[in-house]
């Protein structure tokens, strides 16, 4: 066997190890305790886009949870009102009046200059009025 193939070979073995170890590493919870663990300016965006994927695999509820976390963490943050308004959508889905108008009467007090305030608005009449 030349030596070009055996190393082909070795690079494979070594990728699928890796993948196995990532995703057990996701499936464990290490991920979501090792994000909880650090505090900086890239966590937002990785928080962000682990909520989304868990929304995305209708794991809601966790969605839910890593939403709500980034404006806990991070309130002055880009990804926070992003995060807290995708949390509002998951709780409109969910059917829970109460808690989805006490978000949203929230994050208008909190971000009253955010783009996505004017559909909050819209959103808490219609609850309101529904």
């Amino acid at each position: 066997m030349r030596l070009h193939t055996k190393l082909f070979i070795l690079i494979i073995i070594v990728f699928i190890i890796s993948i196995s170890w990532a995703i057990n590493y996701i499936k464990k919870g290490d991920f979501e305790r090792y994000i909880d663990s650090r505090h900086s300016t890239i966590i937002p965006p990785v928080q962000y886009f682990f909520a989304m994927t868990l929304n995305l695999s209708a794991r809601k509820e966790s969605a839910l949870r890593w939403f709500l976390k980034i404006h806990e963490q991070y309130p002055k943050n880009y990804y926070a009102p992003l995060g807290w308004s995708e949390a509002i959508e998951i709780l409109d889905q969910k059917n829970d009046k109460k808690r989805l108008e006490e978000e949203i009467n929230k994050f208008l007090e909190e971000y009253p200059d955010d783009p996505k305030t004017e559909i909050m608005r819209k959103k808490l009449f219609l609850l309101k009025n529904a």
